[in-house]
């Protein structure tokens, strides 16, 4: 009963809920890509491999 209140009065809602989870889904893909990269970024450092470092450091940006 109080289910079916919740989604007659939210359905105006609907819309932008998908807007925003999909905003947030796109925000959380691009910061793991970013985290990787400076991780391989950082591991390029203490392993001093200067090519690989210059490729992650252009990638980044």
């Amino acid at each position: 009963m109080a289910f079916k209140w919740i989604i007659k009065q939210s359905k105006s809602q609907i819309p932008a809920l998908i807007i925003v989870t999909l905003i947030n889904g796109i925000y959380a893909f691009f910061s793991v890509a970013f985290a990787l990269l400076c991780r391989g970024i950082i591991d390029c450092a203490v392993s001093h491999e200067k090519q690989a470092l210059i490729c992650y450091g252009t990638a980044m940006f």
